[in-house]
C-alpha cells in the first residue's frame, strides 16, 4: 500500500510541475497579445477619443499580466520566500480580475455598440480625421475595410486570450486540487 501512495504522490508531484509550466507559459503568452492589444489601442484613431473601457480594459491587463510574469520570475530566481509567494498569490487575484474585466469588455455586443459609436460620431470627433489621414481613405464608407480590420485586431485577438486564460485558471484549480490530495495523502503515509 505504501508503495502505491509513493508512486501517486510522484505523479501527483509531476502533474503539479506540468500544471506550474502551463500556468507560467499561459501568464507569458497573455502578456505578449495584451502588449500587441495596448499598441492597437494606442496607435489606432477610432480607439483614442471616448474608449475608456478599452483603455481601461487594456491597461490593467497589460499591468496584471506584467505583476504575474514578474511574480514568476521572482519566484524562479529567488529562493522562493513568503514575500514572492503572497506577490504571485496577490498578481493571480489582480490578474483574474483584470482578465474577468477585459472579457466583458471585448464581448461582441460592447464591440458592435462601440462600432456604432464611432461610425455615428465620425464627422463631429477629429479621430474620423486622423483616421482618414491615416489610412488615405475620404469617407466613412471608404475607411470602413480598415474600421473593420482595426476593430477585428483589437476585439478577435482580445476574445483570443480565452483559450490561455483558461489554461491559466485550469492550473491553477488543478494544482490546488492536487497540491490538497497530496498534503492528505502524505500525512497518510506518514501515520501509517
Amino acid at each position: 500500500m505504501g508503495a502505491v501512495l509513493n508512486i501517486l504522490q510522484l505523479v501527483i508531484v509531476l502533474l503539479c510541475f506540468l500544471l506550474s509550466i502551463f500556468e507560467a507559459l499561459s501568464a507569458f503568452i497573455i502578456f505578449c497579445i495584451e502588449i500587441f492589444i495596448f499598441v492597437q489601442v494606442m496607435s489606432i484613431p477610432i480607439f483614442q477619443n471616448n474608449q475608456n473601457d478599452l483603455y481601461i480594459s487594456s491597461i490593467l491587463m497589460l499591468v496584471s499580466s506584467f505583476m504575474l510574469c514578474l511574480s514568476y520570475i521572482l519566484e524562479w530566481s529567488i529562493k522562493s520566500s513568503k514575500i514572492v509567494h503572497a506577490l504571485r498569490n496577490i498578481s493571480n487575484l489582480f490578474f483574474s480580475a483584470a482578465a474577468i474585466y477585459h472579457l466583458i469588455v471585448m464581448k461582441k455586443t460592447n464591440k458592435a455598440e462601440i462600432l456604432s459609436n464611432v461610425l455615428a460620431t465620425w464627422g463631429t470627433s477629429d479621430y474620423g480625421e486622423n483616421f482618414e489621414n491615416k489610412y488615405k481613405c475620404t469617407s466613412v464608407t471608404d475607411c470602413m475595410p480598415e474600421i473593420e480590420k482595426s476593430f477585428k485586431k483589437v476585439f478577435d485577438t482580445g476574445r483570443g486570450i480565452k483559450t490561455p486564460l483558461g489554461f491559466f485558471w485550469a492550473s491553477i484549480i488543478f494544482y490546488g486540487i492536487l497540491s490538497v490530495f497530496l498534503l492528505i495523502s502524505s500525512k497518510y503515509i506518514f501515520n501509517m
